[in-house]
């Protein structure tokens, strides 16, 4: 119980200290990906995402350098969209995630719903399931951009979250047996 604990107040204390949008693709149970959203700063003007697969229409990306390369071995220059939207700045909304494992530029970036062609202050917090990506295909840890120039800065961080609440449990479970059974003793 106290290394769950810890763990968790490792993860906010790591999330606290990236400025900028931080993007945590976490398991949802089955092979699937949730992408949480978090951050504030000033973002844009975008690029076009005609260049991207599966992607037509406006976009927002970031310049991603080596930092947030190879987070996805499998995956390469491939637009995900969200299940929901996700509310981004005054009149703009996340619709996607951009991934990209070159290790040079364009790594990570977001699909958005109307063009950014000028700098806008942000705010984001929310969730939503990610279409068409699988977590198997991701590699757990912590990537920073080190090249960001449409973001203040990008921190994608995947984690595998099924394993400690798992431990969880099992540490509740150990622990209502325990009282069951020092409760039985002293009887």
């Amino acid at each position: 119980m106290l290394r769950i604990a810890i763990f968790l107040c490792a993860t906010m204390l790591a999330s606290a200290a990236h400025a900028g949008l931080i993007v945590t693709l976490t398991h949802d149970g089955s092979n699937g990906v949730v992408a949480s959203f978090s951050g504030s700063g000033t973002a844009g003007p975008g690029h076009n995402c005609s260049a991207v697969s599966g992607t037509t229409g406006p976009c927002l990306i970031t310049e991603g350098g080596t930092g947030l390369g190879n987070y996805v071995p499998s995956v390469n220059n491939t637009m995900f969209t969200l299940a929901s939207s996700i509310a981004f700045g005054s009149g703009f909304n996340i619709l996607g995630i951009y991934i990209d494992d070159d290790g040079s530029s364009d790594d990570g970036g977001l699909l958005m719903d109307a063009a950014v062609t000028s700098a806008i202050s942000y705010s984001v917090s929310g969730s939503a399931a990610v279409t068409g990506l699988s977590f198997s295909s991701l590699t757990v840890g912590t990537y920073t951009s080190n090249n960001a120039d449409e973001l203040d800065a990008l921190t994608y961080i995947i984690r595998d979250v099924s394993e400690p609440a798992m431990l969880g449990l099992f540490g509740f479970g150990l622990a209502g047996l325990g009282i069951a059974f020092r409760g039985r003793r002293t009887r």
